[in-house]
């Protein structure tokens, strides 16, 4: 295997503002997808744990008729203090796992914001 000459390093490394960053979190190009593992029905609305590659996120809401995916956008804009129309979701709309994409934010400024620090 050769080294990638260009990049004055070995193609296995990543940047390294991308290795600092949890691995729920990830750049895109229109600002950040953030991989979540919704509980809904839960007691209080809470932001939890790393698990996996999962941030953990319980809301009180049900599955039901879009609310809990309603909830955990609110939740998440207010908790990035970013206006709704910023927080949609990507992937898993009627799955527990999920990906929400982060508009117009960077991967860093949203960890930083969640207070997920890196791994």
């Amino acid at each position: 295997m050769t080294k990638d000459t260009r990049s004055g390093g070995s193609p296995e490394k990543s940047s390294p503002t991308a290795s600092r960053l949890p691995c729920c979190v990830q750049g895109c190009a229109r600002g950040t997808l953030l991989q979540v593992k919704l509980l809904p029905r839960a007691a209080r609305n809470d932001i939890g744990e790393l698990r996996g590659a999962h941030l953990v996120i319980r809301v009180t809401a049900p599955p039901v008729d879009e609310e809990a995916n309603r909830a955990l956008c609110r939740m998440l804009a207010e908790t990035l203090q970013i206006p709704l129309r910023q927080v949609l979701l990507h992937r898993g709309h009627h799955a527990r796992q999920k990906v929400v994409m982060i508009c117009d934010l960077a991967p860093e400024e949203v960890a930083a914001r969640l207070g997920l620090g890196s791994e």
